[in-house]
């Protein structure tokens, strides 16, 4: 894409970077308008975690970008085929999701996140490079407009932009991308960082776009046991072939690596009912446990036939109402005592909400408040307050800064039919029972399939 120089600016006294265009398109006048436009959004991208472009010049007809000049390695230099330490993998995890989210703010997609383009600067912050292929938002400020191709970058023509081992399926379709591609594309650098390995191969670049498209990858867990089962639901959520369950932001997936980051890191123990925990259908099931599977599988059923028995007789009323739906306290992460009236107030005002939709059988907090900690058994606690679907979350503070996370699940079928990340502030409870109850009736209600009409 370019050619890079070490140079040094002698007005500010400064050792630069400077990329070129390079020769073979520095004569075609799109591919330059192209390389300006693109300059002049990577430069809109402030952000500790992207590298800084400081201007935008031309030597006799060559463009060139001034760049911070950065010292270390980069992703791909050092993982190397080997399995990087989780610490690490989830330090770098974290600052690489932040630099999208800012992209992503920004109406930016990167459409080439891979190790190559993530580096690793000596004693300072992970840098995303390289925004050469970014697809640019319609803005004015930026030279994009209604005429203008925003899907163009310095590629030759009907060649899919990107990397194809790191690729989401709709990219490799060449269809209309939007942020959760470039999430695809972090998951496979997730994976590969977590296991020196890459979850996709092939002979060539068509093979390998088939393989991204159609196969399912070993678990990380089985190339590499270290690998603790909440990084392996991470990826596998960032990895989904269907972009509906996929991460939908980056602030959702930073959230996650952030809380796994504070259990491995500070002791912090992780709910029970954490998303993190429910099995992923991205990866290969392990030969191992199929077999094991066989072996005890009568058991089992004679065991599930016994326990419905016994449930029957418990419960001859019958399965609760598919319409039932209960809103439990939600987690303090950093137990921060100043917020932790938070746990309480956000459930019961999403409760409040919900009991105003006349479809709906919503359990009163009163019942629900008990449910309240890190280890509640969520299948026990829908069984008692006779709940078809349970309303949970957890919430850290960093600063002044509160980051949400909501999920609703489908108890019977262990599913999450919904979920959410709200970002708001910690000193104002409530500005942030609004936001998330506009985010729960924006999302949630629409995954009931209920109607919004109020009782009266």
């Amino acid at each position: 894409m370019g050619v890079i120089y070490e140079a040094e600016d002698i007005r500010l006294g400064r050792r630069v970077a400077l990329k070129f265009i390079p020769d073979n398109l520095a004569g075609d006048r799109n591919a330059l308008e192209r390389f300006e436009r693109e300059a002049r959004a990577a430069s809109q991208l402030a952000h500790p975690n992207i590298c800084t472009i400081h201007d935008i010049e031309d030597n006799n007809g060559h463009p060139f970008l001034v760049m911070e000049k950065l010292e270390g390695e980069s992703l791909k230099q050092k993982i190397h085929h080997q399995p990087l330490d989780i610490k690490q993998v989830l330090e770098i995890g974290v600052q690489v999701a932040s630099a999208l989210e800012a992209s992503h703010a920004k109406g930016i997609i990167h459409r080439d996140v891979k190790p190559g383009n993530i580096f690793l600067t000596t004693n300072g912050p992970v840098k995303v490079l390289d925004f050469g292929l970014a697809k640019l938002p319609r803005n004015h400020a930026l030279g994009t407009s209604e005429d203008t191709p925003t899907d163009d970058s310095l590629t030759a023509a009907d060649v899919v932009p990107g990397t194809a081992i790191y690729m989401s399926p709709e990219q490799a379709r060449s269809e209309q991308l939007d942020p959760r591609s470039d999430l695809f594309s972090f998951g496979v650098v997730l994976y590969e960082m977590a296991t020196g390995r890459k979850p996709f191969h092939g002979k060539n670049t068509v093979t390998t776009l088939s393989a991204v498209l159609r196969d399912k990858p070993k678990s990380p867990a089985e190339v590499n046991p270290k690998i603790p089962a909440e990084l392996v639901g991470i990826i596998g959520k960032a990895m989904q072939k269907n972009r509906r369950y996929r991460y939908q932001n980056a602030t959702a997936i930073k959230a996650d690596l952030q809380l796994l980051q504070k259990k491995i890191e500070g002791g912090v123990p992780m709910p029970s009912h954490s998303r993190l925990r429910f099995s992923t259908d991205t990866f290969q099931g392990s030969h191992r446990r199929l077999t094991i599977g066989l072996v005890v599988v009568s058991a089992l059923l004679l065991t599930l036939v016994i326990s419905g028995i016994v449930w029957w007789l418990r419960h001859p009323e019958g399965p609760p109402p598919a319409n039932s739906i209960a809103v439990l306290p939600l987690t303090n992460i950093n137990h921060d005592p100043k917020i932790d009236n938070f746990r309480f107030a956000l459930a019961d005002a999403m409760s409040r909400s919900l009991t105003t939709v006349s479809s709906l059988a919503v359990r009163p907090a009163s019942e629900t408040q008990r449910y309240s900690g890190q280890e509640v058994n969520l299948r026990k606690a829908a069984g008692e307050l006779r709940a078809a679907v349970v309303v949970t979350g957890h919430f850290i503070a960093q600063g002044e800064r509160l980051t949400i996370t909501l999920e609703a699940i489908d108890v019977e079928k262990n599913t999450v039919i919904w979920q959410s990340t709200v970002p708001s502030i910690t000193d104002n409870l409530a500005i942030t029972q609004a936001q998330v109850v506009a985010q729960m009736r924006q999302g949630l209600l629409p995954a009931l399939g209920v109607s919004t009409s109020k009782k009266r």
